[in-house]
Formats: C-alpha cells, structure tokens, sequence
C-alpha cells in the first residue's frame, strides 16, 4: 500500500504522545525459567528498538519505513501492548479508522491498565468527538497510581473537553496537571489560552510568563497568544517582537496569515 495518498493532515502531530516511555520496565514477563526468560526479554528489547524506529519515522511521514519496523517489531513480541497501540498511532496517521480503533481494542487486551495506551486511545476517541468515552479513557490513565506522567492525559482531557465549551472542566483538568509537574509548558500554555479566551488578561500573562520561564520554544500557537496579549497590554515592544517572529518562522501558519487582518503598530 502507498501511505502517502491518505497521510492525514497535523493533527497527529499535535497530539502528545509518550510511546515508548520507562514503562517498558515494568512490564516484566510472566515466571519462566532464567534461559527462557532471557529470550523472552531480548525479544522485548529488539521490539522496543523497532518501535522506537517506527515513531521516528512516523514523525517524519515515512510511512513505508515506520510499516516495516512495525512488522518487525510485532515478529519480535506479538503480546506486547504498546507495539499494537503504535499500529493505532500508525493506523489513525493514515486515516484507516477501524484498523487503528481493532489495534487500539488489542493493544488493552494485553495491558489494560497501561497509562500510555489508555492516553492515546483517549486522544483517538478525543479526535473523533467521543468526548464522553474519552473522558473516562484519560481519568483512567491519569489516575493510575504507578504512572508519572498524569500531566499528560490531565493536558488532554482538558483540550478535550474545551471542544464542548466546558471551561470549569478544563480548567480543573488543567489545575490537575500543573499539580503533577508545575513546569509542563503544554499545561501551562492551554491555561494560558484559557484565560485569555474567558478576558482575565492578567492571569493569562502570569501563565505565558511561566510558560516561557520553561525555555519551552516558541510555536505558532504559542507566538500568537503572546501577540495578543501584548496588543491587550499595550506593550508595543512586545507586540512588534511576537509580530516579527510569526512572520520569521511561522510564515505559512494560520496565525501568520491573521496578522494580515491586524493593523500594523507605529
């Protein structure tokens, strides 16, 4: 099959992902004795590789490549669960919505209480308008008691929901997330757009002003919102710095393009 004719748009590019994280470790094979488990556990490694792969290429929209490392990786270790959540990220990249929702379905069956599988199925349902389902898919892996990472599915429970307008929710799921890692510059970005879309200007501010403290780089998303909290703040300056840098590096972007709707500052 041709991959390039049905990649989908960015959308899943957007999407936090954490594929392959430390969780690799603590899914330990069952009882064996030591010269089988020792097979066992080089099988995992080599499947780790070939998903680590997979995603690289996955990023770079070389689909052809990330499909056979895929493969290989599911030759290595077909029980295990986050090599047939990838074949979900895989599926879902390239529009093929039932084989990514079966791959999601097995990817559970091996590792139903994995944090990082309940995640991304949680953004795949997200993007499907599945807010309920989704919901109750993100709480799940943010509230695991082993993952360290709640700040995650926390951040996209809250984008989530927003779809609905539901302001209070996100912003307690956000709340959520900051309290997990006071310093996760996707969390602190949304609440900043938050408050800026609900008019609190100031509260808004002290979040970018966090946000950019992180050294997180500026994106398209988060140059604008500098922009225009700069033009609700009066600060020139800034206005003109926020301006310059859409145009430098975001020049085709959706935001860019508004600023040609904007009046240029004197």
């Amino acid at each position: 099959m041709h991959y390039r004719r049905c990649l989908k748009p960015d959308r899943w590019m957007g999407v936090i992902l954490v594929v392959l994280a430390a969780h690799a470790a603590s899914c330990q094979p069952r009882a064996t004795e030591p010269a089988e488990e020792s097979g066992i556990q080089q099988r995992r490694q080599a499947a780790d590789a070939n998903l680590r792969l997979a995603v690289a290429y996955m990023g770079k929209r070389d689909l052809e490549r990330a499909k056979d490392k895929l493969d290989k990786a599911l030759e290595f270790d077909p029980h295990y669960g986050l090599v047939h959540m990838t074949y979900g990220l895989f599926y879902d990249l390239t529009n093929e919505e039932k084989k990514a929702e079966r791959s999601f379905a097995v990817a559970l069956s091996k590792d139903r209480e994995n944090a990082d599988i309940l995640n991304n199925y949680g953004q795949f349902l997200c993007n499907r308008d599945r807010i309920e389902k989704a919901e109750e898919t993100f709480l799940k892996a943010a509230r695991n008691p082993v993952y360290r990472r709640a700040e995650i599915p926390y951040t996209n429970l809250a984008n989530c929901v927003l779809k609905r307008d539901q302001v209070d929710d996100a912003e307690r799921y956000l709340a959520n997330a900051l309290r997990a890692n006071p310093n996760f510059s996707p969390a602190l970005l949304a609440m900043a757009e938050l408050h800026f879309l609900e008019d609190r200007v100031e509260r808004s501010f002290s979040y970018m002003t966090r946000y950019e403290e992180t050294g997180a780089i500026h994106n398209a998303r988060s140059a604008f919102l500098g922009y225009r909290l700069a033009v609700a703040m009066g600060d020139k300056n800034k206005e003109a710095s926020y301006r310059l840098l859409l145009r430098n590096k975001f020049p085709d972007s959706l935001q860019t393009r508004s600023l040609d709707r904007q009046p240029v500052p004197q």
